[in-house]
């Protein structure tokens, strides 16, 4: 097992970060892992649209930016639920 020193300026966020890990019942060092482990993914993923975004691809179709922002919500939403497993 490999070590890491990670330097934190605000001590509360600090405080904050060893209650949520306790209260999920998980280690700092998990915490940090599982973080890192879903920019992995993140950043491997390549980007999949829905249906209704493709069906907007045909000529003389564009989103309005309500359909555009609830497209980016809904994966805004995905990333961060897979990120909790």
């Amino acid at each position: 097992m490999e070590k890491l020193t990670l330097s934190v300026r605000d001590k509360s966020k600090i405080s904050w970060a060893k209650s949520f890990a306790k209260m999920n019942n998980t280690s700092l060092s998990q915490l940090f892992e599982t973080y890192i482990d879903s920019l992995i993914q993140f950043d491997e993923k390549k980007v999949k649209l829905s249906k209704e975004i493709k069906s907007l691809k045909q000529p003389g179709q564009r989103p309005d930016a309500k359909e555009i922002e609830r497209h980016l919500q809904q994966r805004r939403n995905r990333v961060g639920k897979s990120s909790m497993k």
